[in-house]
């Protein structure tokens, strides 16, 4: 599982980790790590659940 973490973390950093003045929004933004995560394969069972720091 830590495997996993680490894999989508790494795909998720260029847009987390936006250097100021990223012109993208924060929603451009967490659709492009959204589309990114999508395209990653998590195992036999390819379950991966993203939330928001609102939990949802």
């Amino acid at each position: 599982m830590q495997h996993y973490v680490q894999l989508a973390r790494s795909a998720i950093a260029p847009y987390y980790d936006a250097p100021p003045g990223d012109l993208r929004t924060d929603a451009q933004r967490r659709q492009l790590a959204l589309d990114a995560l999508q395209r990653l394969d998590f195992g036999q069972s390819g379950d991966f659940f993203v939330y928001t720091m609102h939990g949802t």
